[in-house]
Formats: C-alpha cells, sequence, structure tokens
C-alpha cells in the first residue's frame, strides 16, 4: 500500500471525529432515555445561564493553551468571569492583557479596579501609576492613586509585614 498524503490523513481524522461525535450522541440519547422520568426535570433558565458561562470559560481557557497571547479570548475570558462572579479569576488573564497592551488606558483601568474590588490596593498602584504617565492630566486617577496610598499607609497589616 502507498503512504497518505496529509489531505488524506486530515480527511481521515476529520472522518473518524465525526463518526465519534455521532457515536456520542446516539450513546447520550440512550442513557438519557433509560432514566425514570421523576429523575428528568427541566433546568431553570440560571442553570443553563451557568452551565453556557461554564462552557464559554473552558472554551477561552482551551484557545489560551493553544495561543496564550489571544488578544481576544483574553478579553472574552477577562468579561465573562466578571460576569460569572469572578473577580480574582479574572485578574491574571487582564495582567497579561496590560503586558501585551501597556498603552492601553481601558485594560489598565480595568485592571485597577479589579485589584480594588477584591481587596488588593496595593495590586492596584502599579496600573494607575502607568495611568498617569500615559495621561498625567486626569485628576480623577491621580485622586484615586493618592487615596489608595493613603489607605494602603494607614493600614495596620501593610505597615507590620514587611518589617524584619
Amino acid at each position: 500500500m502507498s503512504e497518505k498524503t496529509p489531505l488524506q490523513k486530515g480527511m481521515l481524522v476529520f472522518a473518524m471525529l465525526g463518526m465519534l461525535g455521532y457515536l456520542g450522541s446516539s450513546a447520550v440519547g440512550f442513557f438519557n432515555s433509560t432514566e425514570p422520568a421523576s429523575q428528568s426535570t427541566p433546568q431553570s433558565p440560571e442553570e443553563l445561564e451557568e452551565q453556557r458561562l461554564l462552557a464559554e470559560e473552558k472554551g477561552y481557557e482551551g484557545v489560551l493553551e493553544r495561543e496564550p497571547e489571544n488578544q481576544f479570548a483574553l478579553t472574552q475570558l477577562v468579561q465573562l468571569r466578571v460576569e460569572m462572579g469572578k473577580p480574582q479569576e479574572a485578574i491574571a488573564p487582564l495582567e497579561k492583557l496590560v503586558e501585551l497592551t501597556p498603552d492601553n488606558p481601558e485594560m489598565l483601568q480595568a485592571l485597577a479596579a479589579l485589584h480594588i474590588q477584591t481587596g488588593n490596593p496595593q495590586g492596584a498602584i502599579a496600573p494607575l501609576e502607568q495611568l498617569l504617565e500615559l495621561d498625567p492630566d486626569q485628576p480623577e486617577w491621580q485622586q484615586t492613586l493618592e487615596q489608595l496610598k493613603q489607605q494602603i499607609e494607614s493600614s495596620p497589616q501593610e505597615n507590620s509585614g514587611g518589617n524584619e
């Protein structure tokens, strides 16, 4: 027999995936039909929305495993996690976005806001300072930065933590 070309290999993989998908959906239908009717309760809209959001989150995570600098996937993951009430988990992908686009004031503002929202005023200082470097004529950023620095200075846990 002759060796298969890349096109033939691709078609074979595509055909096998299609077959597995068909068999998988048939098996799911079979197992779902064998459950007693009393256990198959319809899901609430909230449960369906939560499942949709979790599936989207996994999808974007999968994209980022293959393409860690995909700005669209990073942005969508940040928005999704904030929407899901997971602001702490939104910080890492947002920090990656800031690293990729350091001159983007919207990303810097969002990062500072998430740090403040999650109770980490120290983490908000660097993005606010970067914002002021980009546009020093923003009094609200300067005011927020000063307030955060005062808050950190007056916080007993911050003052006692680094004196060793």
